[in-house]
């Protein structure tokens, strides 16, 4: 569960400042290639996150052959992305939104309903949401970019199906039509 006294403005600042730290790492490792989407993956219970992105260069490198379902999977999935930085075992490149999200000692023996957690956790991932679209308009992408919006969501792992809209809906005005269509039918398919 995120920390229920989670301060959503030290939360929102750290996630930009760290958020584009690391994605600049990304592109400085990539310079050459093309980014389409990029995301913060978070475990279910949103304690703890790490950046992802893909280019253009490393849906092919996977190359997901010619069904469309299969591509749009591989495309839209974090889990299958080829960018190596940042996630998984690499340094922790959110440090302090990782720090923010954790639980207290005494919020781990806090009895709570599961609709005051399901509000701080939409919350949450609102403010996430929010970050990622103040770092996409910084501009660290220009010249870096196979599009003119560079897709961008909050990744849950294993979101309940309410979750899907609370990680979409808050990126679905800034995203280009197709790439807005092609989420939806992967997160909504269920």
């Amino acid at each position: 569960m995120p920390s229920k006294n989670l301060d959503q403005n030290r939360l929102f600042e750290a996630a930009v400042r760290e958020g584009t730290a690391a994605f600049q790492a990304a592109i400085s490792q990539y310079p050459q290639e093309q980014f389409y989407a990029f995301s913060f993956y978070t475990d279910n219970d949103v304690t703890s996150l790490y950046p992802v992105a893909n280019t253009v260069e490393g849906l092919q490198r996977i190359d997901p052959g010619d069904d469309p379902e299969e591509r749009n999977y591989y495309q839209w999935t974090p889990d299958e992305w080829d960018i190596d930085f940042g996630q998984y075992d690499e340094a922790d490149l959110m440090a302090e939104t990782n720090q923010l999200l954790q639980p207290t000692a005494d919020e781990y023996e806090l009895d709570e309903s599961l609709e005051a957690f399901g509000e701080r956790k939409r919350c949450t991932l609102l403010t996430l949401n929010k970050a990622l679209l103040s770092i996409r308009e910084t501009g660290i992408f220009s010249g870096h970019s196979a599009r003119e919006k560079l897709a961008f969501w909050v990744n849950i792992g294993d979101p309940m199906p309410d979750e899907v809209e609370w990680m979409l809906n808050p990126t679905i005005p800034h995203l280009e039509a197709q790439d807005a269509a092609a989420l939806q039918a992967l997160l909504l398919e269920d």
